[in-house]
């Protein structure tokens, strides 16, 4: 019943998609590209804005601010950016040295639609002046810069800070200094892959402001700053044009997309520019219905994540096999996506865009597929391994972590990290080095491997005194630490008696084993499930607290059930419970919490494709480790077996 739930949601390329409907701010965004560059008077664009509005008014907290994710407090900055949005498509900002055209009414929006707009803006203004909402700084900072970056393209002439790492002369320096070559290297990639594109906006909106302008206006008069002005400014726009991904947008995701395009109608691209056409068609596939009547611009494209996992799910499942008609064109579609380097990137039609945890994730499905696969697709999947595991080995660094990206000098800290530290630095952490790891060892790489030697002295160094692993990509502990136990699964670590004394590096990885292992235990609630909410991130003696989810019930059994733990204890028996009774007749799980994590502390968001995957292995798991596959061919008859088993 799971799986056939599962397989619904397959598009008919064999691709899963999973929209993210994160926040206001997304649409907003897209507004503002729209009015800023002339794209609004395009076909179809003012019905799309109407659309987008409509959902957007939807997305308010009772207070009348605008959540940053659903269930977050109110984001004052965010609510300032959507204040704007809602006047502009009211006509009600001034248009200032664009054509009014531009900036008129938007004659889509319908009486019974624009007193609603008039009463959101009525009750974010209210909220802006009299809210007593208490956030952390953190919770802002992310959003702030771009936030008074846009609101200066739009709004009244505003004094903008001068920063010097956005500034455009900074990439000119790369050719003069090989320092700042390096330091530029130190940051994320994905702050890195935003610079030019932030660059560029910042400029044109310092030359407006009234303090920046005046002396800009003045170093302009030398030739000197003029000529270095000039060309670092062309050297962002040649860097925004070689990046375009071969989908038509930039970094998998829609937000650099559309600073991309602003950016690029700034520095004089026509509108009619292949670059901005593929662009924008490409920010109009990514516009979804939403349950209310409008769209949402989903912010993330994760087909390949999506894919694998699905890809992943059904081959586990006994009886299945790549050669199947019902999933041999997912396993092409990921083959097709690999780039020239063996990489792979989170979302489809983005080959610029490799990471280690993309290319590692991919590689976990194909290795299970290459078993079942015949004649050429499995000389194609041999072929795809061999460059992904050479992809991915280097990209460790010297203390045994991988970054997604890039190997940083930064350590990775015991616990949760800072939003400066995650914004602008790609540390190596425990939950993306497990994942690698298990799928380095799925392709046959033992601990005799100096590399997963590392990976196991890394896991050591990381590993909290509760004997937890913070999770940089879900939030808190019990994902992290689910992670590393699959790790340890996958290389042969079992629960119980230590065997490894001839071995220290083992037989310490042994004892960090079950000390994580007796935090699960510890931290299992009355009902059978596990849970864990944001706080954790924020305070560490909230790690593994909360009410119980099906997603973290099910990823904990599925790392329990890895490393050995006994299928007839009461801990596995009441986890398995949990996830039976919590599904839905119609072979669903319900929890869309937002507990992925952005920027931990600050930005989550939900994930909604995993409820039909992560409880769909955990189940897959506990029959494989009770031997139940003997006995059974599918899912449907094992959830109809278990029951009565209990």
């Amino acid at each position: 019943m799971a799986l056939a739930r599962l397989l619904e949601r397959r598009s008919p390329e064999g691709t899963w998609e999973d929209p993210c409907d994160l926040y206001a701010f997304t649409g907003c965004l897209y507004i503002i590209m729209l009015h800023t560059t002339g794209l609004i008077e395009r076909q179809g664009a003012a019905r799309e804005e109407r659309l987008l509005v409509r959902h957007m008014i939807n997305q308010v907290n009772p207070d009348g601010g605008f959540y940053k994710f659903p269930g977050s407090p109110s984001c004052k900055t965010i609510t300032r950016v959507a204040l704007v949005t809602l006047h502009l498509v009211l006509g009600g900002v001034e248009p200032g040295p664009r054509p009014r055209s531009w900036f008129r009414r938007n004659e889509e929006i319908d009486q019974t639609l624009e007193r609603s707009i008039r009463a959101t803006i009525a009750r974010a203004e209210h909220f802006l002046e009299e809210g007593k909402t208490k956030t952390s700084l953190a919770f802002e900072l992310d959003h702030r810069l771009l936030a008074r970056l846009l609101l200066a393209h739009v709004g009244p002439r505003q004094s903008l800070p001068l920063i010097p790492f956005l500034e455009p002369e900074v990439e000119a320096l790369e050719d003069w200094s090989a320092l700042v070559a390096g330091a530029r290297r130190q940051f994320s990639r994905v702050l890195r892959k935003a610079l030019p594109a932030l660059s560029i906006l910042y400029r044109k909106a310092q030359q407006r402001s009234r303090v920046c302008g005046g002396a800009l206006r003045i170093l302009h008069r030398l030739p000197v700053f003029r000529r270095l002005h000039q060309r670092s400014i062309e050297r962002l726009a040649r860097r925004i044009h070689s990046e375009q991904d071969e989908c038509g947008g930039w970094f998998y995701n829609a937000i650099h997309t559309m600073l991309n395009v602003m950016a690029l109608y700034e520095v004089g691209t026509p509108l009619h520019d292949p670059s901005i056409v593929r662009a924008h068609q490409h920010l109009r596939q990514m516009t979804f219905p939403a349950g209310d009547g409008g769209k949402f611009v989903s912010a993330m494209s994760c087909e390949l994540w999506n894919t694998s996992h699905g890809v992943y799910s059904y081959l586990r499942v006994p009886g299945h096999s790549a050669m199947d008609a019902e999933i041999r064109q997912s396993v092409e579609f990921l083959l097709q996506w690999q780039a020239q380097d063996g990489g792979y990137a989170w979302g489809s039609g983005s080959r610029n865009h490799c990471d280690a945890d993309s290319t590692a994730f991919v590689l976990r499905p194909l290795a299970l597929a290459a078993r079942s696969a015949e004649g050429e697709v499995r000389a194609s999947i041999v072929r795809a391994l061999e460059r992904g595991i050479a992809y991915v080995l280097p990209r460790g660094n010297r203390r045994g972590g991988f970054s997604v990206w890039d190997e940083t000098l930064a350590r990775c800290k015991r616990g949760s990290s800072g939003l400066l530290r995650q914004a602008l630095l790609d540390v190596a952490t425990a939950d993306q080095t497990g994942r690698i790891v298990q799928a380095l060892a799925e392709l046959g790489l033992t601990t005799e491997h100096e590399r997963m030697r590392k990976a196991l002295r890394f896991f050591l160094d990381t590993q909290c005194e509760n004997g937890a692993w913070w999770c940089r990509w879900w939030a808190g502990y019990i994902v992290g630490t689910d992670t590393v136990l699959g790790a340890y699964g996958k290389l042969g670590l079992r629960c119980g008696p230590n065997p490894h004394g001839h071995d220290r590096l083992l037989a310490r990885s042994h004892q960090a084993m079950m000390k994580a292992v007796d935090f699960l235990v510890e931290h299992q609630n009355a009902d059978g499930g596990w849970g864990e909410t944001i706080r954790s991130d924020s305070d560490i003696r909230c790690a593994g607290v909360g009410e119980s989810t099906p997603l973290q019930t099910a990823y904990t059994l599925s790392a329990l059930l890895g490393c050995g733990y006994p299928t007839d204890d009461p801990v596995i028996r009441d986890g398995v419970e949990y996830l039976l009774r919590t599904m839905t007749p119609d072979g669903q799980w319900a929890d869309n919490q937002a507990t992925f994590t952005l920027f931990a502390r600050t930005f989550y968001y939900s994930y909604p494709f995993t409820t039909y995957v992560l409880p769909l292995d955990a189940l897959t798991d506990y029959l494989h480790a009770s031997g139940a596959e003997e006995r059974i061919t599918s899912l449907d008859t094992a959830l109809a077996v278990a029951p009565q088993e209990r």
